[in-house]
């Protein structure tokens, strides 16, 4: 690298390619904790539904006896119980691996997009610094030429009168 706005470019790329790295893993993490949470949501759901078949099912006739009445209170009693232990599951996953999944992700975007301005406003700078300089050469070079042209005027002038 031949100056330093160029070794600060290469910086630059440098770590915008690595909060692209991370934005990868994010992105694969937050997939990762989105699928959790469809199963989590998915038993949730599954045991919601067998409770309302078993209930109606038991429901359309009346127990013969009360330790069949027993037997199916308590049935039900434990599907209840596993519907909520599976809502309270998919509810502490939501709340923390799939957020924390969520933030990460977040965050590992907002790091890659200020990287990716920073290394862009550099660029634009090193083009605007370069467009400058090509018109300071272009301005030189034609004030050169004009010198010339006036030198070469003057001393045909004077080669016309001494000569």
């Amino acid at each position: 690298m031949s100056n330093p706005l160029e070794s600060l470019l290469g910086l630059r790329r440098h770590t915008e390619a690595e909060t692209e790295k991370g934005l990868g893993i994010a992105m694969a993490g937050r997939a990762k904790a989105e699928d959790e949470q469809r199963l989590h949501d998915g038993r949730a759901h599954e045991a919601r539904a067998r409770r309302q078949t078993e209930g109606q099912r038991l429901g359309q006739t009346a127990p013969p006896n009360t330790a069949e009445a027993v037997a199916r209170h308590a049935f039900l009693r434990r599907l209840d119980d596993d519907v909520r232990r599976l809502d309270a599951a998919a509810k502490v996953h939501r709340d923390g691996a799939l957020a924390a999944a969520l933030r990460a992700d977040e965050s590992a975007r907002n790091a890659h997009r200020e990287a990716r301005r920073e290394r862009e406003a550099l660029e634009a700078h090193m083009a605007r610094l370069a467009a400058e300089e090509a018109r300071l050469r272009e301005r030189r070079a034609e004030d050169a030429s004009g010198d010339l042209a006036i030198a070469a005027h003057a001393k045909a002038k004077a080669d016309r009168r001494g000569g």
